[in-house]
């Protein structure tokens, strides 16, 4: 046993040897506090909680009386509002005046009002500390235009102008009458009645929708309740909610000192554990872990990696740090003189590899050329020309390692055309580019090699075959496919170029995807991808990832 503890790092035995001494008193402390804390704020909670139910029971009592006074405003002019003639003027005047001395026993209810069945007005009568005439007018008309038929005996919210009001309608004999207050005066009454002055107050409809409160902003309660505590009201006669909310921050505050400070006292004594393992970490652990990461950078030939170690590191590592490197620096600079040699071989490989494909094409084309003179075809001379010597001054001039893709594609467009004139009519091709990818580099004649093995193996007698390019961007790749329903290959060939073999039949040897593949791993190395699909007499599709490594200007 005492074997295999050894055998652990340095780091995890400390680590341990901490954890065995500190982290189970920690625990316990942790515990009981968390304990502690939950009981103080559940007390806060249940204080928060009794005064919104007293004040429920205040709406609920305020309520009970409204519709106590219904009643018996209902039951002393029922003579009057059942006569056919209807109340007279002076009777309607006694009634809204009865109804002003009920509802001024009540503060979040400042007005009342008499509609009468038979014409479209109202009699009101209102605090004018608290409105002023034109609200009571904008009220009145927005009463008299709402549809009161299913609030008999019933409360309801309207909105007048920017203001939320709510009415007690009553309903008797075609006559409606009650009382209206503003959402402002409801607000104020539930702030009077809690002692939370920092709480958030608001009142909503059933939706949920905010209505009024004591705080900037409008939406929804479900937004305004997060990372607070909430407390809400609401009755089945109300179409309203109440709510009040609690900032978790301001229920921590409002713990008593005492709960909290042994919360303190708990995270004082896990403060201690990496206080501690900090202090071994930077004199110890910290400078060996260095070198240890350090040595397996080198043995994964990152040779450029450097050793180096803060200043207040002791004498010790300063010193094993500048043999370190002193070291690395040596056999980087012997791997450079290698690295080097074989950079030179693959540039003359490289520059070999693009003059390829010249003389094959240019002795063609001066074959067609004569013949197009014997027939004396100047037209098709002159376009087959310009073709051509766009397509050589770009292969032979072009010494740049990256190009645009929208050059290679026109280099492309050029190359296809010539072909056009050689095979009339044996083949159509189609570009599908997305936009975004035409100025991303790409090494110079890459998508050229498979173009050409379509034109050179792909053509059918007598059928016109279809080579499509397609170039689009995923994330950080382009991805480039060249695709052909020609004469497709066999399976032994496909697997042979899929191994990045070269191929050899009758006619020589080919090498243009071995070309394309040698490229792709000179420039990208392992990063580019390179797929091949392909059936007799079905086509071939060639499909190529490259990652983005920069983009140009057109």
């Amino acid at each position: 046993m005492k074997k295999k503890f050894r055998r652990l790092s340095l780091r995890v035995q400390l680590i341990v040897g901490i954890c065995f001494i500190v982290f189970p008193l920690n625990i316990m402390l942790f515990f009981y506090s968390n304990i502690t804390v939950k009981n103080a704020e559940d007390r806060l909670k249940m204080t928060y909680e009794k005064e919104m139910q007293n004040f429920q029971t205040y709406l609920k009592r305020v309520s009970d009386e409204i519709f106590l006074d219904f009643n018996n405003l209902t039951i002393k002019y029922w003579g009057q509002m059942t006569m056919s003639t209807g109340m007279e003027k002076l009777q309607m005047i006694n009634m809204v005046n009865e109804m002003k001395v009920i509802w001024q026993k009540t503060d979040f209810i400042c007005g009342a009002y008499l509609k009468l069945p038979y014409e479209d007005y109202i009699y009101s009568t209102y605090d004018g500390k608290k409105l002023k005439i034109t609200d009571v007018d904008a009220l009145t008309m927005r009463i008299n235009e709402t549809d009161l038929s299913s609030y008999s005996g019933g409360q309801l919210t309207i909105k007048c102008g920017n203001r939320y009001y709510q009415l007690w309608n009553c309903k008797s004999n075609g006559y409606d009458f009650g009382f209206f207050g503003t959402y402002e005066d409801l607000l104020n009454g539930v702030i009077g009645n809690i002692t939370n002055e920092d709480g958030e107050i608001y009142i909503t409809d059933l939706h949920g929708d905010i209505l009024q409160s004591n705080v900037e902003g409008k939406g929804n309660i479900a937004d305004a309740s997060m990372g607070k505590q909430s407390f809400s009201i609401s009755m089945e006669e109300l179409d309203y909610q109440i709510w009040q909310l609690i900032p978790d921050e301001i229920l921590s505050r409002n713990i008593p000192f005492m709960d909290r400070g042994l919360y303190l006292l708990a995270l004082f004594a896990v403060i201690i554990l990496p206080i501690l393992w900090l202090m071994i970490w930077s004199v110890v652990i910290r400078p060996l872990r260095m070198m240890y990461l350090a040595m397996k950078e080198i043995k994964n030939n990152h040779m450029e990696y450097r050793l180096k170690f803060p200043k207040a590191e002791a004498a010790e590592f300063e010193y094993a740090e500048a043999i370190f490197n002193e070291m690395v620096q040596q056999i980087q600079d012997l791997r450079i003189e290698k690295y080097e040699a074989e950079i030179e071989k693959l540039h003359m490989e490289t520059v070999n590899l693009k003059l390829q494909v010249n003389p094959h094409l240019l002795l063609n084309s001066l074959n067609m050329i004569c013949s197009l003179a014997k027939i004396k075809d100047f037209a098709t001379i002159q376009k087959f020309s310009m073709h051509l010597a766009s397509y050589l001054r770009y292969s032979l001039r072009n010494h740049e390692s990256l190009v645009p893709l929208e050059r290679e594609l026109q280099f492309i467009r050029d190359y296809l055309d010539v072909q056009k004139i050689r095979y009339p009519g044996a083949f159509t091709s189609v570009y599908n580019i997305e936009e975004e990818c035409r100025n991303i580099l790409i090494p110079p004649l890459m998508i050229q090699n498979v173009v050409e093995n379509s034109i050179k193996y792909a053509l059918q007698l007598n059928s016109v075959i279809e080579i499509i390019i397609i170039a689009r961007r995923e994330e950080d790749h382009l991805i480039i496919s060249v695709i052909d329903n020609g004469n497709g290959m066999e399976d032994h060939i496909l697997q042979q170029l899929r191994n990045g073999e070269k191929i050899t039949d009758s006619n020589g040897l080919h090498i243009g995807i071995w070309n394309l593949r040698q490229r792709m791993q000179l420039f990208y190395g392992e990063e580019a991808v390179l797929n091949i699909s392909s059936a007799p007499n079905e086509g071939t599709q060639v499909w190529v990832k490259l990652p983005i490594q920069q983009e140009g200007t057109g």
